[in-house]
């Protein structure tokens, strides 16, 4: 086997390895959603060390309000609806229904309760990091897809030129 010919077979391995990694990514943040689970960068530790800070956190929407039990960590609009947060349940206002919540490395409740309409869902699970890396999109764009891109457009183009070229090709195929 010629060089020339190991080099197109070990760019097209990393040029197939790189399409992988990108299904993957793809499929890790949009699949869920077709399952009513929706996907949420933690943007504060409040929730470390079960969700630190940066995690992609997943949550079903699809769950009913009378579903969730105290334990549950939850996302709900804060604020009048300008945010969201995602604590745990820690109990129930008797009076209200509204639920008493707390992040996990803080040492108060929230000075809020939260009402049964501002609940968003209950999380399902969570991705370390990936959060942080998909909420920063100056990161994601220019140091991460646009150097792969260009990357995976410059081996493509080296497979073709290669695939042209008759002292590369394999002898089965002249």
């Amino acid at each position: 086997m010629t060089a020339s010919k190991r080099l197109l077979e070990g760019i097209g391995f990393f040029f197939d390895v790189q399409m992988a990694a990108l299904i993957v990514l793809t499929v890790a943040v949009l699949g869920p959603i077709t399952f009513g689970i929706t996907p949420y960068a933690l943007v504060s530790s409040s929730m470390s060390p079960t969700y630190p800070k940066g995690t992609l956190l997943y949550v079903d929407t699809k769950v009913k309000v009378d579903q969730l039990q105290e334990g549950d960590v939850i996302a709900f609009l804060a604020n009048k609806g300008q945010a969201v947060v995602t604590h745990r349940l820690i109990g129930k206002e008797e009076d209200t229904g509204n639920w008493i919540t707390k992040g996990d490395a803080n040492e108060q409740p929230d000075p809020t309760s939260v009402s049964p309409e501002a609940v968003i869902g209950r999380a399902a699970f969570g991705v370390p990091y990936l959060g942080a890396l998909l909420r920063n999109q100056d990161c994601l764009a220019v140091y991460v897809l646009a150097p792969i891109l260009f990357l995976d457009a410059f081996l493509l183009l080296i497979r073709r030129l290669g695939q042209g070229n008759p002292s590369i090709r394999r002898k089965e195929d002249q």
